[in-house]
Parts: C-alpha cells; structure tokens; sequence
C-alpha cells in the first residue's frame, strides 16, 4: 500500500478501474453529469490511490460523456476541524444537490459523514440524492453500509494473490510480474432508484 510501483513484485487495486465503473454505472443510469466529493489534495505526494481514481474519473467521464464537477472538503475559517469541516460540506453538497446530479464520493469516510448529515437534514442517500462509493468500508455487515452503491475490493482474493506471488519468488528466485487487482460493482440501493 504504497506509492512504490515496478514491473515485478507489486500488487495493488486497481483505483482508476474503480473510477470507471462508478462513471460507467452513472452513464448506464441515464445521468449526463456527476458531483465527485473528496478531501482536497494535490497528484504530488499524494497516495496513489487519491492519483489514480483522479485521473481514472477524467478519464472515464471523457469516454462515457459525463460531465464531471469536483467538491472538495471546505474549512468555512481558519480554526474549524477536519470533522467540522466534513460535516459543513457535506451540508452544503445536500443542500445543493438535487437527483439530476449523482455523487461520486472518493472515500468511506466521507460515504459515511454524507449519510449521517443525510439523516440529520431530513434527507435520504437513495432518494433524495444518488451516491456511488469508490471503495467499500471495513466494516461491511453495518446495515446501512450494505445499501450503498459501491465498488468493492476483494481483500481475501488480494491477501491470497500476495502470498502466491511471495511463494512463486520464494520456490524460482525471480519476481514475478506485478499486478493491479480489478474491483467489483455491488449495486446497493442508493444509484439504482434514479435509473432512468
């Protein structure tokens, strides 16, 4: 889980095949645009997980002819919190976002600070606002979190993948070739309802 990326020896997810199925579904559901809702950071330095869904997203949006607008966390002053900050945003985005415009939201953090100021404005992720999560949450037999429209990872398949390849170096002496391991739709409740 690092930025260290070579020919050999490497396994990771694939982030930018995570943004292209969130842009694909968004496409199939008939939207021509989307509101992408992440933490502000910059590509340098940045994790590469942050790197690749960006410019997966740019590039997905182009192929499948979604417009794509970016919201980033807002700091309304100078000494509000990162939690603060999440909240007020989150707010404003539901406040502003009606269900012509569905959510790409980059992290669970944010998916799951979306869904309780959702509750606590009266709103409802799934119908009032359409919402698709780039990744899923570790604690996935949380009821509400079954519900959301998300891509998957499969961290067994990942764990298994890792060791094979550390048995392949282990028994040949060679490193075997790197590898992006792909993500899964799981369609939830909150994308489907505004299919058109």
């Amino acid at each position: 889980d690092a930025n260290v990326w070579s020919e050999r020896g490497c396994l990771r997810r694939d982030e930018a095949g995570a943004a292209r199925l969130a842009l694909q579904k968004i496409a199939e559901s008939g939207f021509e645009q989307t509101l992408v809702f992440a933490t502000p950071s910059g590509d340098d330095g940045a994790h590469y997980s942050v790197v690749e869904r960006n410019r997966g997203l740019e590039i997905a949006a182009r192929d499948f002819g979604v417009k794509l607008e970016k919201r980033f966390v807002e700091w309304p002053t100078r000494d509000t919190t990162f939690q603060d900050a999440v909240a007020f945003s989150c707010q404003k985005i539901l406040r502003e976002t009606d269900e012509q415009t569905p959510l790409i939201v980059r992290d669970t953090y944010l998916a799951q600070a979306l869904l309780i100021e959702a509750a606590q404005s009266k709103k409802s992720v799934g119908r009032d606002v359409a919402m698709i999560c780039l990744d899923d949450h570790f604690h996935e037999e949380s009821y509400h979190w079954q519900s959301i429209s998300r891509v998957s990872f499969d961290r067994f398949l990942m764990g298994k993948r890792a060791a094979q390849m550390l048995l392949e170096y282990l028994s040949s002496g060679e490193m075997p070739l790197s590898e992006r391991i792909g993500g899964e739709f799981i369609a939830g409740k909150t994308l489907g309802a505004f299919g058109r």
